[in-house]
């Protein structure tokens, strides 16, 4: 576990990363309980801290395709979104044209950065970046639903046309104003990623373009 990053929920949003040790801290403290639901990525989902304690945080095997959440509950799990070369030949020829895209292209109100801080302001925002895990926050507006569906579309050039790389689904907290995730993508190109509630309305996304 002291190996891991942590977060946890208070006062009604994410917070973290923080230590294993610093969570410990915490409870002397009182800045957490027992009764805190805290995540870390070997976790499928969010759980107590006091139910992390019990059965010593034991790793799960994750699904062979994940997003990652930073919140998973909100990995929904932590859910890790892999862009590899076996996802790549598998989904190539899920095509999505532009009349569907248009669907869920909303006004981008996602912002695309190296890391958070410790408020989980963005640090270092940028449209363009080198290949890695890229981090992703949303703020200004409650999550509004208790599950999202991760979608993560990667450009075909001109025209608008999109290939589904991968989609997954997360648990979330309905009352979250801040919500934060990472994605990592390996292969050049221009990506968007796109949060979307149950009832088909679009939370939040985004584009990042990928050198």
């Amino acid at each position: 576990m002291n190996d891991h990053q942590w977060y946890y929920e208070s006062n009604g949003e994410q917070a973290g990363p923080i230590s294993w040790d610093g969570l410990m801290v915490g409870i002397k403290m009182g800045k957490v309980t027992p009764e805190t639901r805290v995540w870390a990525a070997h976790l499928p989902e969010w759980t107590t801290l006091d139910q992390c304690i019990q059965r010593g945080a034991q790793p799960v095997v994750p699904p062979t395709t994940t997003l990652s959440p930073a919140h998973s509950t909100k990995k929904l799990s932590v859910v890790t979104v892999v862009l590899g070369i076996v996802l790549a030949g598998i989904l190539a020829a899920i095509i999505i044209p532009v009349a569907v895209a248009k669907a869920s292209k909303s006004p981008s109100d996602m912002v695309f950065c190296e890391s958070v801080n410790d408020n989980l302001e963005p640090v270092k925002p940028s449209k363009v970046f080198t290949r890695g895990v890229i981090t992703y926050v949303v703020t200004g507006k409650k999550v509004g639903a208790s599950t999202l569906s991760i979608g993560l579309y990667k450009s075909l050039g001109s025209g608008g046309a999109e290939s589904l790389i991968d989609q997954a689904s997360m648990t979330v907290n309905p009352e979250w104003k801040v919500y934060k995730n990472v994605v990592t993508l390996v292969a050049p190109g221009e990506y968007r990623v796109v949060l979307t509630r149950p009832d088909g309305t679009v939370f939040a996304n985004g584009s990042v373009v990928i050198q």
